[in-house]
C-alpha cells in the first residue's frame, strides 16, 4: 500500500494518539456492554492532546459536548483498567443526559479528602456523580462506598434507565 507522505503522516499520528492499548480497551469495554451506547472517540481535539500530555495521570474523561469518551494516549494504565474507565465515563454521560441528580447521601471524610485534589471539590453533584459512576464501574480502589451510595446507584439503574 503506497501512501502519500501526508497520508502516511496522518496514519502515524492516528496510531500514536489512539494506540493498540486504547483500541483493545475500547473493544473490551464495548463487548462488556455497560456503556449505554456511548462511544470512545478515536480522534482527539488539539486542546485535548495538550491536556493529556500535561496530565498523563488522567486516563480519560466524558466529553459532555460530543456525548463521547476521550481516552488519554499518554496514560500508562493497561487496557483492562481503561475498560472500567469507559464504564465509569459512560454512566456519567448518561446521568448528564438524564439530568440525574443523585439523592442526598453523606460523602465520607476519606471521599472528601479525595475530592480536595480535584476540580469537583466545590461541586457536590459532581462528587455524587463520581461516587455513583465509580461504584457502577467497580472502582473499589479509590473509594469505599456506603450503603446509601450503593442504594443511589441501584435506584438510578432501576428507574428504567
Amino acid at each position: 500500500m503506497n501512501l502519500s507522505p501526508a497520508a502516511y503522516a496522518t496514519k502515524r499520528v492516528d496510531e500514536i494518539l489512539f494506540p493498540k492499548r486504547l483500541q483493545e480497551a475500547t473493544q473490551m469495554a464495548m463487548e462488556r456492554g455497560k456503556n449505554f451506547g456511548y462511544k470512545v472517540r478515536t480522534k482527539l481535539y488539539p486542546g485535548e492532546i495538550e491536556f493529556f500530555k500535561k496530565n498523563p495521570e488522567t486516563p480519560g474523561y466524558a466529553d459532555f459536548q460530543s456525548d463521547s469518551i476521550a481516552l488519554n494516549p499518554f496514560s500508562t494504565l493497561p487496557a483492562e483498567e481503561l475498560t472500567y474507565l469507559v464504564d465509569n465515563e459512560s454512566i456519567r454521560l448518561k446521568m448528564n443526559k438524564d439530568k440525574f441528580v443523585p439523592t442526598e447521601f453523606e460523602i465520607t471524610p476519606k471521599q472528601k479528602e479525595f475530592f480536595e485534589k480535584t476540580a469537583y471539590k466545590d461541586n457536590p453533584v459532581a462528587m455524587r456523580h463520581t461516587i455513583v459512576a465509580r461504584a457502577y464501574s467497580g472502582d473499589n480502589q479509590s473509594m469505599q462506598y456506603t450503603p446509601e451510595q450503593r442504594k443511589a446507584l441501584k435506584q438510578y439503574l432501576s428507574n428504567g434507565r
